[in-house]
């Protein structure tokens, strides 16, 4: 919240230090109640002996708007309290807050945002059971330096917390994790025909219990169109991996020391019509350090989109390095991942989507852990008679398959409704 008034008091003063009359700017404000019901049949999430719960939502919401021609400014909340029907001693607030920011001067645009999640609420099995509260907070800066050249720069952080009930002290897989990056990049028109960029970015990643990990990545892309719906990119990205220690803590299996990964890649954008892109790649990467591994990189996606439907697919395989405690993922992978999304307006007030997800994890090298191949699908039917008014029925399936211990798989059936004035 302290981060909140921050965001806000600075936006603020934006406003009010421009010189502009302050009917040029819109607010407004739109309080309300939001109420949602949950029925899960794994609770818990286990592989074995699924127990299922009933969970109630009800609490206020917010949404505030501040806009001018060059200023935005937005923030929505929600508190909801829920009550559980089987497991009433996990009942706390669900809590969700997001502000976002943007200032426009000339050739230069700043925008900010910063958001609050406290739930109980996995969005995949291989998380740990608990509450969990996470704090996104980012800037970004991007500036016309030339009429053909521009640069861009930001800062993200990020921090996930985690509260596991019958457990005294954090382990390595639910333990509190906080991410910082930095990224700068500049771009620059050769031809009208010929792209070219530059990226630098470093990520640090900062556990309580693990060692540390710093990635630093540098990047060359190079884009040429072709004609006005086809165009060719390359890539040469390089990582760099390093694990810190920290006092006694020494270096464990899975855990990087000193690596280093090379990815080159060229793909083709092409757009069948107006509504209708086609992207494929193809590439290779090989790891260098504690483990030597190579493999080939492979993207294809389609997206269409027309006035009632939003369509796309997409389908890759890769080498990953991915840091993510609260996924149970650390280490070096050949991650396999393909994605579906529909989005249908049926009448103007009624609208469904449904999305569908699988991705395979298999650890590769010294990297400790399972094999492991996550999915899901989730189905929304929609339905908003009036601005201020909008209710929803969802159906969601969770699965993960362990190379070892076996399948978890929840089943959510829910409905929600939300009044705003």
């Amino acid at each position: 919240m302290r981060k909140l008034s921050i965001l806000a008091i600075l936006g603020m003063a934006s406003v009010l230090s421009s010189g502009l009359d302050l009917m040029a700017y819109t607010f407004e404000a739109h309080p309300g109640l939001y109420t949602s019901y949950e029925y899960t049949d794994n609770y818990l999430g286990s592989v074995r002996d699924a127990k299922s719960d009933s969970i109630y939502y009800v609490g206020p919401s917010l949404g505030l708007l501040c806009a001018s021609p060059d200023t935005n400014i937005d923030f929505t909340g929600s508190y909801a309290k829920d009550f559980h029907q089987r497991f009433s001693e996990d009942d706390s607030p669900e809590i969700n807050l997001a502000s976002h920011a943007s200032f426009t001067m000339q050739r230069q645009t700043i925008q900010m945002a910063y958001g609050y999640v406290q739930t109980w609420t996995r969005e995949f099995l291989t998380e740990p059971f608990g509450e969990n509260k996470s704090n996104t907070g980012s800037i970004g800066y991007t500036a016309a330096l030339t009429q053909k050249t521009s640069m861009n720069a930001g800062c993200n952080i990020v921090t996930e917390t985690w509260s596991v009930p019958h457990e005294e002290a954090p382990t390595s897989a639910n333990q509190d994790e906080k991410t910082i990056s930095g990224n700068v990049g500049i771009i620059h028109q050769l031809t009208p025909q010929d792209t070219i960029s530059l990226t630098a970015r470093q990520d640090r990643y900062n556990y309580q219990i693990s060692p540390d990990v710093v990635g630093t990545s540098c990047g060359l892309h190079v884009s040429h169109a072709i004609s006005p719906s086809f165009s060719l990119n390359s890539e040469i990205v390089y990582n760099h991996y390093k694990g810190v220690t920290l006092g006694d803590i020494v270096n464990q299996g899975g855990q990087p020391g000193d690596e280093d990964r090379y990815d080159a890649d060229l793909s083709g954008q092409y757009a069948l019509d107006q509504s209708t892109t086609v992207i494929v790649k193809g590439g290779y990467s090989w790891l260098e350090g504690q483990d030597h591994e190579t493999a080939y990189l492979a993207n294809a996606s389609l997206e269409k989109v027309v006035d009632k439907d939003r369509f796309s697919l997409q389908v890759s395989k890769q080498l990953s390095a991915q840091f993510n405690i609260g996924l149970n993922l650390n280490g070096n992978y050949d991650s396999t991942t393909a994605s579906l999304l529909w989005e249908r307006h049926w009448l103007e007030k009624l609208s469904t989507t449904i999305s569908m997800s699988l991705d395979n994890e298999r650890p590769i090298g010294s990297t400790q852990g399972e094999n492991e191949t996550i999915s899901g699908t989730h189905l929304t039917l929609t339905w908003e008679p009036i601005k201020y008014l909008a209710a929803n029925l969802m159906y969601e399936h969770l699965q993960t398959k362990y190379e070892i211990s076996g399948t978890a798989r929840e089943n959510r059936y829910s409905t929600m409704v939300k009044v705003q004035y």
